[in-house]
């Protein structure tokens, strides 16, 4: 059955959730498990990925952007989540190598980075959806540029049109 059909049978409720999930879960659980290096976190977050889409499949939109595009950037808001908290988790400065140590910055390149960060963050959001997953997925990610068309639903040459269009438009707003 078309990914597309799915999505409406879910949202009018004639089909069930669970065949959303079980059709997508191993994409989900398999990219998650290559970036937290985890199998139990790993799978967590497969379920928090799959609470969200339920929450929020009706807000779906097809015209914006295809169906794992959509669901592309849930698991990766939740894998930053992820991330941020983990960051954020104390850690001893004694058993981490003097190499290892954070170095201290002063309020210029501290206010400097948060600029920059701010702006990318903003530059990086008015791309479209087909933009910013093709520049994820190749330049984040490192998925061939075959499996990248084929996640994005369009050939390998509108996938790198799009991710070259993603990079001048980077580049032009910093």
């Amino acid at each position: 059955m078309p990914v597309a059909e799915l999505v409406v049978g879910v949202i009018e409720g004639t089909i069930d959730f669970a065949v959303l999930q079980r059709r997508f879960e191993h994409l989900v659980f398999g990219r998650l498990l290559r970036l937290v290096k985890n199998r139990p976190d790993a799978e967590e977050l497969t379920q928090r990925v799959f609470v969200r889409v339920f929450e929020w499949l009706d807000r779906y939109d097809p015209k914006r952007a295809a169906f794992c595009t959509w669901l592309y950037e849930i698991t990766t808001s939740i894998v930053m989540d992820y991330f941020r908290a983990k960051r954020r988790a104390p850690e001893s400065l004694d058993a981490m190598p003097e190499s290892d140590a954070p170095s201290v910055a002063g309020p210029d390149e501290l206010h400097e980075a948060r600029v920059l960060r701010a702006s990318l963050h903003k530059a990086f959001h008015k791309l479209s959806p087909i933009e910013r997953g093709s520049f994820l997925l190749y330049h984040v990610r490192e998925v061939p540029w075959r499996d990248v068309a084929a996640r994005l639903a369009c050939t390998e040459r509108a996938a790198q049109y799009h991710c070259r269009a993603a990079i001048k438009k980077l580049r032009e707003s910093l």
